[in-house]
């Protein structure tokens, strides 16, 4: 059986005020964690404006 797909998100778009790569990021994530075999994983500082974004999230798929 193949290995999952391991993405790494440069997610520090969250980390500031609002900007309109926040919702290209969110939508596109949201949409690949519908699929089996994906696994994302994002590098943020700002933890809670991730976790409001994208609330489906795992605490294993942030890294800080």
């Amino acid at each position: 059986m193949p290995e999952n797909l391991r993405i790494f998100v440069d997610g520090h778009c969250f980390d500031k005020e609002y900007q309109g790569t926040q919702t290209f990021v969110r939508e596109l994530y949201t949409e690949l964690a519908n699929y089996p075999g994906i696994d994302t994983y994002f590098g943020v500082r700002n933890t809670q404006k991730l976790l409001k974004a994208l609330p489906f999230l795992k605490p294993s798929q942030i890294l800080t």
